[in-house]
């Protein structure tokens, strides 16, 4: 997780161990009142509810940092801008080094101008990490989808899809 989301934990923590000190304070804990119980089980759903949403949207913001836009000899991803590369096995690689050195981090770079890069192929990585990529080509002008299980079968994607998708 990121630092910002341990902060909103920390914080969310914090608030309960507050109202945990007031409901003491105040002397709701001798009050036989089974509002007080409804009131607690709904303030630890409600924390659980706001850490498992930071949990997926973490999860999708992650997501969208993997895809990568493939045009003829350059792709771009949005923490590592526009790079080069020739041919299709050079772009694996690539792609390789670009989700390895990837820090998820909010700096992003913009998506160069039109005329500049003209993207026909969409790479959008699921699942990244030792010998295990998994996700979908997508041929941006037609939107067909194409799954993945492994870097072979990407290459082999690519391969197929690289001249004719990107002219």
């Amino acid at each position: 997780m990121k630092r910002s989301n341990w902060i909103i934990l920390a914080v969310l923590v914090a608030a309960c161990g507050f109202f945990l000190w007031l409901w003491y304070y105040l002397g709701f804990n001798l009050v036989d009142n089974p509002l007080d119980l409804l009131l607690a089980v709904v303030w630890w759903v409600a924390v659980i509810g706001i850490v498992l949403g930071i949990r997926a949207a973490e999860k999708r913001r992650q997501k969208r940092i993997r895809t990568m836009y493939v045009a003829d000899s350059m792709l771009f991803n949005s923490e590592a801008g526009l790079l080069n590369f020739v041919g299709s096995d050079q772009l694996v690689a690539v792609m390789n080094r670009v989700l390895r050195d990837l820090d998820y981090d909010f700096t992003t770079q913009e998506l160069p101008e039109r005329e500049e890069f003209k993207p026909g192929l969409l790479v959008k990585t699921e699942k990244y990490g030792n010998d295990n990529w998994t996700g979908e080509v997508v041929v941006i002008e037609s939107q067909e989808q194409q799954p993945f299980e492994s870097k072979e079968e990407l290459a082999s994607l690519l391969d197929d899809c690289l001249g004719c998708c990107t002219r």
